[in-house]
């Protein structure tokens, strides 16, 4: 059955999600190794112990929002508060960067991330922050156009070579 958007519930995540959460993150893990193996371990899964899961979800300065459809957790968005600190270079501003979103591959396409990223941008308004950023694997071209459709801009770019060790 086909879900639109106006059938997905954002809410903060509740204890009771540990399992949809730690679910999601195995299939960001694996997405994310296959593309670069050389670069992405598999597991050790869970990536977080319950108690750990507990302490990130109730942090003050995050805000972890799930996507549900009824009450299953499709998807979520790990966003955190952070502050620029004033620097010859820069200005002092307030921020929020998204460290995780993730929509489970069987509900992707139907708006969920957009609607995740709505959530994270309207929490950093909340807190009277001035930017939202995240960061991007060159490969994830999908997530891309999402976060372009979103209004989101590429800010800089992260570059490396291999190359061969002596020893």
């Amino acid at each position: 059955m086909s879900h639109l958007t106006s059938d997905v519930t954002i809410a903060a995540l509740k204890a009771d999600d540990y399992e949809g959460y730690i679910r999601l993150m195995d299939v960001m893990n694996r997405y994310h190794h296959d593309a670069l193996p050389d670069v992405f371990a598999l597991g050790p899964f869970p990536m977080l112990t319950q108690s750990e899961y507990w302490r990130l979800i109730s942090r003050d300065d995050r805000r972890v929002a799930g996507a549900y459809i009824g009450n299953e957790l499709v998807g979520f968005v790990q966003a955190r508060r952070l502050e620029i600190k004033s620097h010859p270079f820069f200005k002092q501003r307030q921020g929020v960067h998204i460290d995780e979103i993730i929509v489970d591959p069987g509900f992707r396409r139907r708006g969920i991330a957009s609607t995740l990223l709505n959530a994270a941008e309207a929490w950093a308004a909340e807190h009277g922050c001035e930017f939202i950023s995240l960061n991007m694997l060159e490969f994830n071209e999908t997530a891309r156009a999402a976060y372009e459709k979103s209004g989101y801009v590429t800010q800089s770019r992260a570059m490396k070579k291999a190359i061969r060790p002596m020893r």
